[in-house]
C-alpha cells in the first residue's frame, strides 16, 4: 500500500524550510508531512507552489499553494474531513455545517474549526457565522452574513449592512 512508517521518512532541504510557513495545525507544517508531499509531487513542484502561492497571497488570491501543488497536497493536509468544505468554498459556494458528530471529540472539533478559520477567513477572506450551538454557516469571499433576524442574510460588501 501507500502507508509509510514515520521513521522511514527522511525530510530533505525543501521540506525542512517550507514547512515553517504553514499553520501549526496543518499536516504540512511538519518536516515529515511536507516531505510526504515532496516525495509524491517532487521538490520542484513544491517550490513552485510555495513561491507561486506566496505571490498570489500578496496579490490578494490566497490558497493557491494547494492549486499549484495539486490534489495530493490537499489530501495530505486533510486530517479532519474539511477538504470537501474547503473545495466548495474555493468554488464560491456557501455551506451550512452540522457539527453534532464532532461535539464530543474536542481535539478533532478544535482542529477542524482552526483549519476552517485559517482557510476561509484568513486565506480566502470569507466568513464563518455561528448559526446555533452546533451549526456553522461558511461563506466564501464576496458574501457577508450577520447574526440575528434584523439584518439581511447575505450582502455583497460589508458596507451593505449600514
Amino acid at each position: 500500500g501507500r502507508f509509510r512508517h514515520p521513521t522511514d521518512i527522511k525530510p530533505g532541504w525543501v521540506a525542512k524550510r517550507i514547512c515553517y510557513f504553514f499553520m501549526p495545525t496543518s499536516s504540512l507544517a511538519t518536516a515529515c508531512g511536507m516531505q510526504t508531499l515532496v516525495d509524491i509531487v517532487g521538490p520542484i513542484r513544491v517550490l513552485i507552489a510555495f513561491f507561486g502561492g506566496s505571490i498570489a497571497k500578496i496579490l490578494g488570491k490566497p490558497g493557491m499553494f494547494y492549486q499549484f501543488a495539486g490534489q495530493q497536497a490537499r489530501l495530505i493536509d486533510d486530517v479532519t474531513g474539511t477538504l470537501q468544505l474547503m473545495d466548495w468554498l474555493a468554488d464560491g459556494e456557501a455551506a451550512i455545517v452540522r457539527m453534532e458528530r464532532m461535539m464530543g471529540r474536542d481535539l478533532e472539533l478544535e482542529a477542524a474549526i482552526e483549519k476552517l478559520t485559517q482557510f476561509i477567513e484568513v486565506d480566502m477572506g470569507g466568513q464563518i457565522i455561528g448559526l446555533t450551538d452546533s451549526r456553522l454557516m461558511l461563506l466564501p469571499p464576496g458574501c457577508r452574513g450577520a447574526n440575528g433576524l434584523d439584518s439581511e442574510a447575505f450582502a455583497s460588501e460589508k458596507y451593505d449592512f449600514r
